[in-house]
């Protein structure tokens, strides 16, 4: 996340350049939407790791459907 921000921060300081015109403004909207997409799946992964409990219980192919 650190090196996505980091490189949409340089991005937008060298946006002078013709060779991105289309940047967009505000590129922390879409790094805060990466981070809570990334935190839902956690909460996710970790509530059906609760909820099955044992592996071997899950059938993957239902799981993965």
């Amino acid at each position: 996340m650190v090196l996505v921000t980091q490189s949409d921060n340089s991005l937008s300081a060298s946006s002078a350049e013709p060779m991105y015109p289309d940047l967009p403004s505000h590129p922390i909207l879409g790094d805060l939407a990466a981070l809570l997409g990334a935190a839902l799946y956690s909460v996710y992964v970790v509530y059906m790791k609760v909820k099955v409990g044992d592996e071997d219980r899950a059938d993957s192919q239902l799981l993965l459907g």
